[in-house]
């Protein structure tokens, strides 16, 4: 229950983290600048969010201070039932329910997740090791140690949370200041020995959330606010590396930050504000709910599902037999906390007219999402079975100019939809929820039934009791060793690097000459098994015969000849044995002493470790289809 509750509330925010690291990371290369814009980056996104929940705050402190003395004397005067059914009374004449005071502790009951999900993501950063920031801290994975051997990190950053909360709580009673100040100690206590990285972040939080409370107390925001991102984007144009940076991606990072520039520096010096009128926007939550399902249903169950039915035998593991339906599940909790938790908690917390924004522009997401994953799907290479491309893909210049004309042409027609017949908005998004789940259902059933068949399969090829190479000691013993994606001139040089393997590999026989006469499995391996008569172009020639049965004729040369000369055979892991991901061993029954076994992952943890990428790569992969 707690690895669900981790994958729904914490892992998204993550990955999110992850993402603005990631992004900053490859425009500056630098680990420390990078750490500066996440924490800036996310202090502005969640900063509507986090004012309403202020206010909120705020609001209760203000409703609590003025029932205090009309609480206190009832409780002073009335005592047991008497006293209770008199206060659920005075509850009830002003609107109160007691469960409301949970709304002063709201923006601590926010920060929680967000500190657990930094805490684990930079925690366990390795590009921490080693990285720097200037000439102050060597090492950002272990502890500065700059204050004559103490910890200067957390102790900057209490302080400063101090003084936020003590700017912060003006005003509030003499209980919330102190429950404040035990905070900013016990995260003093449980900070003090982590890796500087983490500290600097949480530094940076905590100096981001003083400047917001000042901002909030402050009369002119209209000046400060502007101000103080026009000299953050002037910072990041310094610390941007342009060799890093093709001419699209140039464009796209300068463009974008002039712009802001350019947005603030008119809000600054402008008399007029740049205001929208939202009033006519309808603020009705259910477009945004059911937006927020749909996007859930087709990144968290229908891709995953369509992504596992491809090939459903290539992502069983085979270590521990695992129904890879389990990876769908996963990726489904992923993307129900990113868009059905998170978003409605962001949305909630927001003001009535950035909540009409929002009700837009999700709705013109979901028509980016679904035409992208239903039309615009490209070719970017061979993918392994725990999604990762063999070659990074490369979007040209043109791509990405038609790929924005095509999301701003998506945008005006959905935002036209929006306008003109609203009535259709919220009758679409049912439909695409009650669809996309039925073909989700289905997908998922037919998927069941081939992964049900595979993991049987293996069952039936895997002995574990039984000794897998019975050697001989007293007579000749026969070991052959084939690589699949092996570069056979790299041996000998990995022998000079690593001299221990040559006696290790003493009396075996380096072919030095062999080579594939094709590019994939089924093309290359005959030929290496079966010799020149399972070339492709001897192959051919046989064009009455199903390329199927070739194949495993190839695979049954060298065991049938060992077993003809009077050897006890062993066969691990024949490829693409029966054209199957997991392979058929059946090819072998007609011969008694020839025996056939799946080993993939039975010597290893590192089946299983690969395995483990898809918790994560499975929703990335979604989120990619739909972009």
């Amino acid at each position: 229950m707690m690895n669900v509750l981790d994958t729904i509330i914490i892992a998204p925010l993550r990955l999110l983290f992850e993402f603005i690291f990631s992004i900053s990371y490859k425009l500056t290369g630098s680990t420390g600048i990078s750490i500066v814009a996440l924490s800036f980056i996310l202090n502005v996104l969640l900063f509507p969010m986090y004012r309403k929940a202020d206010e909120i705050q705020e609001e209760e402190n203000r409703i609590q201070q003025q029932m205090k003395p009309d609480i206190d004397f009832i409780k002073e005067v009335f005592s047991g039932n008497e006293q209770f059914m008199i206060l659920q009374t005075y509850y009830r004449k002003h609107g109160y329910k007691p469960i409301y005071v949970l709304r002063s502790s709201i923006s601590l009951l926010l920060q929680i997740p967000f500190f657990m999900a930094a805490y684990s993501f930079l925690s366990h950063l390795e590009l921490l090791n080693g990285a720097s920031i200037g000439h102050l801290v060597s090492d950002l994975s272990k502890p500065d140690g700059l204050l004559f051997g103490l910890n200067l990190f957390p102790i900057l950053m209490t302080l400063i949370n101090v003084a936020s909360c003590i700017v912060y709580s003006k005003g509030q009673p003499l209980k919330s200041q102190i429950r404040l100040y035990v905070m900013a100690l016990i995260f003093l206590i449980l900070l003090y020995n982590v890796p500087s990285g983490l500290s600097f972040y949480y530094l940076l939080n905590n100096l981001f959330s003083l400047i917001k409370n000042i901002l909030l107390k402050t009369k002119n925001k209209r000046i400060v606010i502007p101000t103080i991102i026009i000299c953050l984007c002037v910072a990041a144009l310094c610390k941007i590396d342009p060799q890093r940076l093709r001419f699209k991606g140039k464009a796209m990072v300068y463009g974008s930050i002039v712009t802001t520039v350019c947005l603030c520096l008119y809000t600054l010096f402008s008399k007029k504000t740049i205001k929208l009128n939202l009033e006519k926007l309808p603020i009705d939550k259910k477009p945004f709910l059911f937006s927020t399902v749909y996007l859930f249903i087709l990144t968290g169950v229908l891709i995953p599902v369509s992504v596992i039915g491809a090939s459903p035998q290539e992502f069983i593991n085979k270590h521990t037999l695992l129904n890879p339906l389990f990876y769908v599940f996963h990726a489904a909790q992923l993307s129900f906390g990113l868009f059905v938790l998170w978003l409605n908690v962001f949305y909630s917390l927001l003001e009535d007219d950035l909540k009409r924004i929002l009700n837009v522009l999700m709705w013109v997401l979901t028509g980016i999402f679904t035409l992208c994953y239903l039309f615009f799907n490209n070719d970017f290479g061979t993918m392994s079975n725990t999604l990762v491309y063999d070659v990074t893909p490369e979007i040209s210049a043109k791509t990405t100019i038609l790929n924005f004309a095509f999301i701003l042409l998506i945008t005006i027609v959905f935002i036209c939809i929006w306008n003109y017949r609203s009535r259709f908005v919220k009758n679409a998004l049912i439909i695409v929820c009650v669809s996309s789940l039925a073909m989700s259902a289905i997908n998922t059933f037919k998927v069941n039934q081939q992964v049900k068949s595979g993991i049987e399969s293996l069952q039936n090829n895997i002995d574990y009791d039984e000794q897998l190479f019975p050697l001989s000691k007293t007579k000749e013993n026969v070991v052959v060793l084939m690589l699949d994606r092996a570069i056979s001139l790299y041996f000998p040089y990995i022998l000079n690097e690593i001299p221990e393997l040559q006696e290790q590999f003493a009396g075996f026989t380096y072919y030095s000459n062999t080579i594939t006469f094709g590019s994939t499995t089924n093309t290359g391996a005959p030929g290496l098994f079966g010799g020149y008569e399972y070339i492709p172009e001897e192959m051919n020639k046989r064009n009455t015969e199903l390329l199927v049965d070739k194949h495993n004729e190839a695979l049954k040369v060298l065991p049938v000849l060992f077993d003809e000369n009077g050897y006890r055979v062993v066969v691990c892991d024949p490829p693409y044995a029966g054209y199957e991901i997991i392979p058929d061993l059946s090819i072998y029954d007609d011969y008694k002493n020839i025996k056939a076994y799946q080993t993939k992952g039975r010597f290893s943890n590192n089946e299983s470790n690969k395995y483990n990428k898809l918790n994560r790569n499975l929703f990335i992969y979604s989120i990619s289809k739909v972009c």
